[in-house]
């Protein structure tokens, strides 16, 4: 991060590391050169049955179908 306003105490404020962290971010996104790691993760959700549905959201087969395709 760079020009980050230091307070006394030597360390730089977080509102000004935040501020900094997205101006890097807009950077990286607009295809500018800056040092950034990149780390993509991939969640997937086992297939869970209607009747899981049921005992978790109190609504029966056939509501959950019709709300739910």
């Amino acid at each position: 991060m760079k020009d980050l306003q230091k307070p006394q105490h030597g360390r730089a404020s977080v509102g000004s590391r935040i501020i900094a962290s997205l101006k890097e971010a807009v950077d990286w996104v607009e295809g500018k050169h800056v040092e950034v790691r990149v780390t993509t993760v991939e969640v997937t959700f086992p297939e869970q049955s209607s009747d899981g549905v049921e005992l978790s959201i109190g609504v029966f087969q056939k509501e959950y179908l019709t709300v739910a395709g």
